[in-house]
């Protein structure tokens, strides 16, 4: 029997800190934290796969996008993504049926979500509120500190997965299997914490590869090898290397037809993105931000 859809609203804040969903072939729930409430409330039931977006203290929310479908007798969010003053983050979920797009007015950004939901996430609307000022530890867009997002390399086929942008990488791991990398996953340092990204691609039986970083030691570049392998519905990635302002560190699978190298002079990599099928990763990109000197 199918839930009862319900009105939520969180109300009007200062600024949304974070934002998780889970969903499967839709939306199934959305939870967001607040700069000035820490206690988030999840509207819809959980789903299988789950997707955050963790906002830097001077970042804050410009636009939400996303799809609708008709499910069953209900209407139902099937993906959404975020673009903030920095960068843009998703979309998480599938994109089919009806596209929509939600602006902050000039000078304004997002600061509050509302909907309606039942064992899945119906419909989704948001508050406005003005752009954090300086005073209160943002900064304003276009500042030094803004990220920038790389286009992701490699074959078009999986589902998109986005970490964000975050102020560097603490440790990177690669899993493999017999036709190239099928698992990633990356930890990250914001505001001094390390903040662990989500999996992505599958584990195999062989323990994932590491590679730890220094405390003074950034990713510059990352090498993906990519190819065509017999019985894939795309290219898959092959080959990971990373770059760093000391080292290169050991190749994470083998060559492929095609290599690219990922990187912007003057700048470090702070986030990764890309696509990944059930067991396999089609493509990675990277966000970037300038070094401090």
């Amino acid at each position: 029997m199918a839930a009862a859809t319900m009105s939520w609203d969180d109300g009007k804040h200062m600024r949304v800190k974070r934002v998780q969903l889970t969903y499967e072939d839709v939306i199934k729930s959305i939870e967001a934290v607040y700069d000035d409430d820490q206690n988030p409330k999840r509207h819809g039931t959980p789903g299988k796969k789950s997707d955050g977006v963790s906002l830097s203290p001077d970042e804050y929310i410009t636009d939400v996008t996303g799809y609708y479908k008709t499910t069953g007798n209900e209407d139902a969010i099937a993906a959404l993504a975020f673009r903030t003053n920095k960068t843009e983050y998703g979309p998480f979920g599938n994109k089919t049926g009806n596209q929509f797009s939600i602006q902050a007015p000039k000078d304004n950004q997002v600061a509050g979500f509302q909907g309606t939901s039942s064992n899945v996430l119906n419909s989704i609307d948001v508050h406005f509120a003005p752009i954090p000022s300086a005073s209160a530890g943002g900064q304003p867009a276009g500042s030094a500190s803004s990220a920038k997002k790389l286009e992701a390399k490699g074959g078009n086929a999986g589902n998109p997965w986005d970490d964000g942008a975050h102020d560097g990488v603490k440790k990177v791991y690669v899993g493999q299997g017999e036709s190239g990398v099928t698992y990633v996953k990356f930890v990250y340092e914001k505001d001094s914490k390390e903040v662990p990204g989500n999996d992505h691609g599958k584990k195999t039986l062989l323990a994932p590869e590491e590679f730890v970083l220094d405390p003074n030691e950034y990713i510059t570049a990352v090498e993906i090898n990519y190819d065509n392998i017999f019985g894939t519905e795309s290219e898959i990635i092959t080959m990971l290397k990373f770059m760093t302002n000391k080292r290169t560190s050991p190749p994470f699978g083998l060559e492929g037809a095609k290599s690219v190298l990922l990187k912007e002079d003057g700048h470090k990599i702070v986030g990764f993105h890309g696509k990944a099928g059930a067991d396999i990763l089609h493509q990675v990109g990277v966000h970037v931000k300038p070094i401090s000197k």
